[in-house]
């Protein structure tokens, strides 16, 4: 009986022991990224932790809109980088005005642009379509059809009660849109209850996008790593599951052994 007792401590030894050459095999072969992803762990971490991600995602949404707006002017011909700035800060004097956020403003920018308009005309354009939107009830659609307009095609305006004489030249159509359009309701609205409410919200989250702001680069360093290093890490953890699985089966052996041989074990823990 004696001999079954010693069984199973020879069995709980092999046991052990190949969960720790699992285990090392795992260490192994993540060895040579460890410090760095251990640096990087700390700083995801601490933004889970602190509950950060809003403000990641915040930013992703504002740098998202403001690569559109770069790419639609590079698409146009201008590079400036003055330019850009000069139109996201009309986005964010514009927000404080009216309520609507100024990555929603920067996207109709882009709509704008992509129909043709730019420099000086291109702002009052932007400041029409955000007085128009309270009209079509939603500023990509006020934007498109200032775009049209832009291009002499006026018609579908008439939905909403600008009509323009057949026959006007097309650069004076545009005028005489942009002049019914213009109607001061966005920044009208936004020193009503609803429009405070609406700024505030907006300024928050600005405070949260300058959090993710800081906190971008760190994150896209450890996604570049992680990116990099894809077969290291899912070597890793099919090394580290595989380890853990084997060591569950032998527990699952190791207790049906004692469940079998119950008085030999006690037994031998006595003696």
């Amino acid at each position: 009986m004696a001999t079954n007792a010693g069984e199973l401590v020879v069995f709980v030894t092999a046991a052990i022991g190949g969960l720790k050459q699992g285990l090392a095999d795992a260490k192994a072969s993540i060895s040579d990224i460890a410090p760095t992803l251990k640096r990087l762990a700390l700083v995801a971490g601490a933004a889970v932790v602190a509950g950060l991600s809003a403000s990641l995602l915040a930013y992703a949404d504002a740098e998202k809109a403001a690569i559109g707006l770069a790419v639609a002017l590079k698409n146009k011909g201008v590079t400036a980088q003055k330019t850009l700035r000069d139109m996201l800060d009309l986005s964010s004097g514009l927000q404080q005005l009216t309520g609507v956020s100024d990555e929603e403003i920067t996207r109709a920018q882009t709509l704008l642009v992509n129909f043709g308009l730019q420099g000086e005309a291109l702002k009052t354009a932007t400041k029409a379509a955000l007085d128009f939107s309270l009209k079509t009830g939603d500023l990509g659609t006020a934007a498109k059809l200032v775009g049209q307009a832009f291009q002499g095609n006026t018609e579908r305006l008439q939905k909403y009660g600008i009509v323009i004489e057949e026959g006007t030249p097309k650069a004076l159509k545009f005028a005489l849109a942009l002049r019914q359009m213009m109607t001061g309701e966005a920044e009208a609205a936004g020193k009503g209850l609803e429009g405070q409410f609406k700024i505030l919200k907006e300024t928050i989250n600005d405070a949260a996008e300058n959090i993710g702001a800081v906190l971008a680069p760190a994150v896209k360093d450890m996604f570049t790593l992680f990116n990099n290093n894809r077969e290291v890490i899912l070597s890793f953890a099919s090394r580290l599951g595989d380890a853990a699985f084997d060591t569950l089966v032998s527990m699952i052996k190791f207790v049906n052994l004692v469940l079998r041989y119950k008085q030999d074990v006690l037994d031998f823990v006595k003696n």
